[in-house]
């Protein structure tokens, strides 16, 4: 049986901001070891328009192949993110799984994020990168996708016509992924209450709305966690990755 392929998806939440050295206890909790039996494919950019239609992270080369899930140490932004955590305790469940990541630092759904048929995947349109990054990841894994974690919202929020619009967007999102994978079930972790954004409250409004009507869909609020800004810090995504992990079991 081919294994499944899980999508963490989004922004900069998505990507993860805190360095893992940050971590309580680290490195004696574990985090500072590579993690060899999940694998990973991964893209981040900071500026989605200009991305290539190529696999970008540290630690591999940008042709693309699947790289160990481990933390990357130095600097403050994009280090790891609820993969972390999220895959430990997906495998301690028996559930071995493989990481896709496409997460685009600061963009919104409202532009960057908004769906289109248009492939192949070159130009502005993250929904059809991601799309493709998809396929490039079931055949060099040989996997399975199964569903989606996403993280997105932030822009959104201090965006007046993204934010009305959230729910309609992410559906279209949603319904081009189920066009190609139509059992696929989806995972939203909600804006955090108080990240900031003029609109932070019609855009959570927005994502229980989306949730409630879309099917095989399961929403999260993390509002109780620790963050720096818009951004969890570095024990507040760990435990957020084994509130994921819990429901990734639950819908699978």
């Amino acid at each position: 049986m081919r294994r499944a392929l899980i999508s963490i998806d989004g922004q900069s939440n998505a990507d993860g901001t805190y360095d893992v050295a940050s971590t309580t206890g680290y490195p004696g909790n574990g985090y500072a070891s590579a993690y060899s039996r999940v694998l990973m494919m991964e893209r981040r950019a900071n500026d989605s328009t200009t991305d290539p239609p190529l696999w970008q992270t540290r630690g591999h080369v940008a042709d693309g192949g699947p790289i160990a899930l481990s933390p990357r140490p130095g600097g403050t932004a994009g280090l790891f993110g609820v993969e972390l955590k999220l895959f430990r305790d997906l495998d301690a469940a028996g559930i071995l799984a493989y990481c896709n990541k496409t997460s685009i630092r600061g963009s919104g759904l409202y532009n960057n994020w908004a769906a289109s048929v248009d492939y192949p995947r070159v130009g502005p349109n993250v929904c059809e990168i991601h799309i493709g990054d998809l396929r490039e990841a079931e055949d060099a894994m040989d996997c399975r996708y199964v569903g989606s974690i996403r993280l997105q919202g932030e822009a959104d929020a201090n965006n007046a016509g993204g934010a009305a619009a959230w729910a309609a967007n992410e559906e279209a999102r949603v319904a081009r992924v189920r066009q190609l994978w139509p059992d696929s079930w989806y995972i939203l972790v909600m804006v955090h209450s108080g990240s900031g954004g003029s609109f932070n409250a019609t855009v959570r409004a927005q994502q229980q709305q989306l949730v409630a009507r879309i099917g095989r869909a399961r929403i999260i609020d993390a509002s109780d966690l620790a963050i720096i800004g818009a951004h969890y810090t570095a024990d507040s995504t760990i435990e957020l990755g084994r509130r994921l992990a819990l429901e990734v079991q639950a819908i699978w």
